[in-house]
């Protein structure tokens, strides 16, 4: 005996099927790409989080070498121990430069500790982070933060006063 489908449309049942099965794709879609959406705007905010870091260290760091007159210079100190900075002739308290201070690497500029807003954000330990006299008054700077295990380096040229 042949049975004779119902030309006429769906049952109520398989309306109800449908739909359930279309709600539960829709939500696993849903969740799936705004998962993807808020875990990239984190991303984003970090990594704009470490550019500025770094340009408020640099900034800082490349305007006093900068107005730094060659002839004020005493010494220049490149120990991954001790740390990479330039000690000035007129006082020898003001350093500028990276200098361990209690197992961390920490940022001096003109004696004075500059420190960043994000206590997340670290300076990678030497030699990741120094300053190198290149020649006669050009000065490299490198330097590496550390953030949620990874790490990004910077490298600036800073020309001081011959």
């Amino acid at each position: 005996m042949m049975k004779n489908w119902n030309s006429k449309g769906m049952t109520l049942v398989e309306v109800l099927a449908v739909l359930v099965l279309g709600t539960i794709i829709a939500l696993l879609a849903f969740n799936v790409l705004f998962g993807m959406f808020f875990n990239h705007k984190e991303k984003i905010i970090t990594s704009a989080n470490v550019r500025d870091v770094a340009d408020y260290y640099l900034e800082n760091l490349s305007n006093y070498i900068f107005s730094l007159s060659e002839n004020n210079v005493e010494k220049i100190v490149q120990s991954e121990t001790e740390g990479y900075y330039i000690v000035e002739k007129d006082s020898p308290a003001n350093i500028t430069g990276f200098k361990k201070d209690g197992g961390m690497v920490s940022l001096y500029v003109g004696g004075e500790k500059i420190e960043s807003s994000y206590p997340d954000i670290k300076i990678s330990d030497f030699p990741n982070t120094k300053i190198v006299k290149e020649r006669n008054n050009i000065y490299k700077i490198t330097l590496t933060l550390e953030y949620n295990g990874k790490s990004k380096t910077f490298n600036k040229e800073v020309h001081s006063i011959p």
